[in-house]
């Protein structure tokens, strides 16, 4: 399996998990289409892969960790989640 399906899998089950909502690929397609359109909110860079963004879908808003060079969803956060939480990236 690629990295890329992988992904999509996991942020599959977790949006399912922490949202209720059921994101195929289309679904995920869409949003990261946001994404790269700046239409959301940039919370954290983690890398220079990997970001975070809050995201408002279908009247709903996401956490969702993007990663760029694959162009997709890596993962759905909590609704909860905390930025303090996630590690620092030094330059």
């Amino acid at each position: 399996m690629k990295k890329k399906t992988g992904q999509r899998r996991h942020a599959q089950r977790r949006a399912f998990e922490r949202y209720g909502v059921v994101m195929g690929k289309k679904q995920q397609d869409q949003i990261c289409q946001l994404i790269r359109s700046d239409r959301c909110t940039l919370l954290k860079k983690q890398s220079n892969r990997v970001s975070i963004y809050k995201v408002k879908y279908e009247e709903v808003e996401f956490i969702v960790v993007y990663d760029k060079i694959r162009n997709s969803l890596a993962t759905f956060l909590p609704k909860d989640y905390d930025i303090k939480d996630s590690y620092e990236i030094y330059d």
